[in-house]
């Protein structure tokens, strides 16, 4: 079929085989014939990637996955499994800063200018 996605049509070669090359016109049957196909409606959409779960270190970004309808844009059920695109993917924002400075965070005298 020509469509893998509803009506399409079937197309074929027909020729006379007579030994004298002699076919009756009427009796010749269509070259086409119209079919359908719905085994590749249903295709794999994707969302964008969330923000990493974490602002440093390890963390995870998720998306949404959906199997949907190519023409109506419908939910369905009919998607291949083994095609299925990752809902979730590792992210890393660099290290972790594990040592803090209470000094510089506590300290009133941080933003202060001395002025001699």
């Amino acid at each position: 079929c020509s469509s893998d996605c509803g009506r399409g049509v079937h197309s074929r070669t027909v020729a006379c085989t007579n030994p004298q090359r002699v076919c009756d016109p009427q009796s010749q049957p269509p070259h086409e014939e119209p079919c359908e196909d719905h085994s590749k409606c249903y295709e794999w959409k994707t969302g964008d990637w969330s923000k990493c779960s974490s602002s440093c270190g390890k963390g995870l970004q998720s998306r949404v996955v959906q199997c949907m309808h190519k023409v109506t844009g419908s939910h369905g059920n009919d998607c291949p499994v083994t095609s299925r695109p990752p809902t979730y993917r590792p992210c890393h924002h660099g290290t972790c800063n594990e040592k803090i400075n209470v000094n510089t965070i506590t300290s009133p005298r941080l933003g202060e200018t001395q002025l001699f």
